[in-house]
């Protein structure tokens, strides 16, 4: 009987799951919404019940769930051994971060880095597939610094500023007026108060994208946007690699420099999938002896570490489970 492996993806706005053999076949998927739907143990139960299917639940030998940071781990927890005894499956999945996910759907490998930047931003760096140290991942009222959230909130900023004469002109008023709906006789400073005083990331995060836009037509302002972006994501590889969390991606303020950057690199998170941000990124670590990947599906990254914890995970194995859901 074809052993099976279990890996879970529960995000903030999705819970997704696959089931794979110990070769990277992918022989089941589910999905159920995310986080912010509440109490996670319906979710988990339904996404495994829909991949699940009819698939013998005694050939599953493992499972690895990867959560974001919106729920609280213990939650988490007691969740996942709910859903996964509900379901039929023997022992109890493991359960890891969604950067451990993120950069096993991104490589075979089990030491690199990963930068993160989508609706959140973190950097790690990674040993044995398990965090080793990492940098942000805050939250927006803290940190994820260069995330879409951050981006779109400073868009905002530089759109408030040029509207009431504080800062260059900018077509980013345009286009946030159109993205809120302000009409031409509205003032467009009372509208973004309004719609985005009280917004959560998801929100500030879909203004982003009219950031980006506006940097690749030209516009100085939202460029110098998408660069202190790229800034603040770098110095978080640089801070997870040589201890230094000044900010500044020249180095410390001691003038110590930074650990070369080398090995493999996986970028995560819609800023880095493609676009301005990911360029300007790229950029900054031309110089350095990296392997950069691109990160897949958090389900199959979860499974992908359930396979490696079985000991047979290679790269065509990697490459087979990664390309199913790609």
């Amino acid at each position: 009987m074809t052993e099976l492996v279990v890996g879970i993806d529960a995000g903030v706005t999705s819970t997704r799951a696959l089931i794979a053999t110990l070769d990277g076949a992918v022989v089941g998927r589910g999905a159920a919404p995310g986080a912010n739907s509440g109490f996670p143990q319906g979710r988990f139960a339904a996404v495994l019940a829909s991949a699940l299917g009819g698939l013998d639940p005694a050939r599953v030998c493992g499972g690895v769930l990867g959560s974001c940071a919106a729920v609280e781990p213990a939650v988490v927890r007691s969740a996942a051994d709910m859903a996964w005894w509900s379901a039929g499956f023997g022992g109890r999945p493991e359960v890891v971060t969604d950067l451990e996910t993120a950069f096993a759907s991104g490589t075979p490998q089990p030491d690199g880095l990963l930068l993160q930047a989508g609706a959140g931003a973190a950097a790690a760096a990674l040993r044995h597939r398990r965090i080793a140290r990492r940098c942000d991942g805050y939250g927006w009222p803290l940190g994820d610094q260069g995330s879409a959230a951050w981006l779109g909130l400073r868009g905002a900023r530089a759109a408030l500023d040029a509207w009431d004469g504080r800062g260059p002109a900018t077509r980013l008023c345009a286009h946030l007026a159109e993205q809120v709906g302000a009409r031409p006789d509205e003032d467009l400073a009372q509208v973004l108060v309004t719609r985005l005083h009280a917004a959560d990331p998801a929100q500030l995060g879909s203004l982003a994208p009219l950031v980006t836009r506006a940097a690749e037509a030209g516009d100085r302002v939202a460029a110098g946007l998408v660069e202190a972006a790229a800034d603040r994501l770098v110095a978080g590889l640089y801070a997870v690699t040589s201890g230094d969390s000044s900010g500044d991606p020249s180095g410390d303020s001691s003038g110590q420099s930074p650990r070369a950057l080398y090995g493999e690199l996986v970028l995560a998170g819609t800023l880095l999938a493609g676009g301005p941000v990911r360029s300007a990124v790229l950029q900054r670590l031309a110089g350095f002896a990296l392997q950069v990947r691109s990160a897949g599906s958090g389900a199959a990254g979860a499974a992908a570490l359930a396979l490696a914890a079985r000991g047979v995970l290679d790269p065509d194995v990697h490459a087979r489970l990664i390309g199913a859901v790609s």
